[in-house]
């Protein structure tokens, strides 16, 4: 029988350390894809509404460009204040983000005498990643077919028309948009779009301000009729309706938008990596299909000009407000 000499050899320093090199990198590598990291992404309002669903989209492609678990947080209750409150006293280290519609920074402080944070102060912009056609609508037995003639109409027929108002910002914007064109109409309070959508197409309102999605199945029927789109340009969800610019409303600049906020004092590095991976969605054509199926256009606005857009907001709403009896 043959015996077998196995000669045993203790690997030298240099192999040992060319070694744990290579196992420190791939371990690095690997914590780089699982990282483990969190970001909580709060939306103020429940699930199922606009905000919940955009922000689902949202957080799917954040996800991939951040390489980082996103989870979406629904704090609602407040119109939007226990859910931003939330955020505005988290800290500021980028994982908790605020995912919300205008309202409760643009519109909270004009309503509350004292809101819980300061819509000014407490966060800071990373982008806004979506919009939604607000789009101006009529009961098909009003006698008008455009914006010009609803407005003609009311001022024959001081008391004739009443709008809905289901929240705080489509109120706002029926005034504001009311106002600039000079139509004579009354407001009448709703708890949601739903109802007054309802009373709408049953003529107890005449007039309502909608989101494209929500306008879409009623015009495929009807029994209402879109006299105007809120901006500056045509929605490609609604090409044959005309902006408010287009009928002489260019000083109109409001709009329905969706954002994405951090607490003050979040490093700009940390700002700057969100930003970038926030607005990079809008050149994904998925995310833009899912956002169309659900009634939502993609948008990319950056933090200069995010915070443009809250700043001109403001203004508009601080010239309303007053008239609208809120603050």
């Amino acid at each position: 029988m043959n015996r077998i000499n196995i000669e045993t050899r203790q690997p030298s320093r240099r192999t040992v350390l060319i070694f744990g090199a290579a196992l420190m990198a791939l371990h690095g590598a690997l914590g780089a894809q699982t990282s483990g990291a969190t970001v909580r992404m709060v939306v103020p309002f429940a699930a199922g509404g606009g905000s919940d669903v955009v922000a689902r989209l949202v957080a799917d492609g954040l996800r991939e460009a951040l390489n980082e678990t996103v989870i979406v947080d629904n704090l609602a209750g407040a119109a939007g204040n226990i859910g931003a409150d939330a955020v505005a006293r988290a800290k500021p280290d980028g994982r908790t983000l605020l995912f919300t519609p205008q309202s409760p920074l643009t519109i909270a402080q004009f309503i509350e005498p004292k809101p819980p944070f300061d819509p000014e102060r407490a966060f800071v912009p990373i982008a806004i990643v979506a919009q939604t056609p607000l789009v101006l609508l009529v009961n098909a037995s009003v006698p008008a077919n455009s914006l010009q003639e609803l407005v003609a109409y009311s001022k024959a027929n001081p008391k004739a028309l009443s709008y809905g108002v289901p929240s705080h910002e489509f109120g706002f914007t029926t005034e504001l948009l009311a106002r600039h064109a000079g139509l004579s109409m009354l407001g009448v309070p709703y708890r949601g779009s739903g109802q007054a959508m309802t009373d709408l197409l049953g003529g107890t309102i005449q007039v309502l301000l909608s989101s494209g999605g929500a306008a879409t199945a009623q015009l495929k029927d009807k029994r209402v009729k879109a006299l105007a789109v809120v901006g500056t340009s045509r929605s490609p969800q609604f090409p044959d309706v005309p902006s408010t610019k287009e009928v002489g409303l260019g000083d109109l600049k409001v709009f329905g938008w969706f954002g994405i906020f951090a607490p003050a004092g979040t490093p700009e590095r940390t700002l700057d990596r969100l930003t970038q991976a926030a607005t990079a969605l809008a050149k994904d054509p998925a995310y833009a299909a899912r956002l169309k199926q659900a009634g939502y256009e993609p948008l990319a606005l950056d933090r200069a000009q995010t915070q443009t857009a809250l700043a001109e907001h403001r203004n508009a709403w601080r010239s309303v407000a007053p008239r609208l009896g809120e603050k």
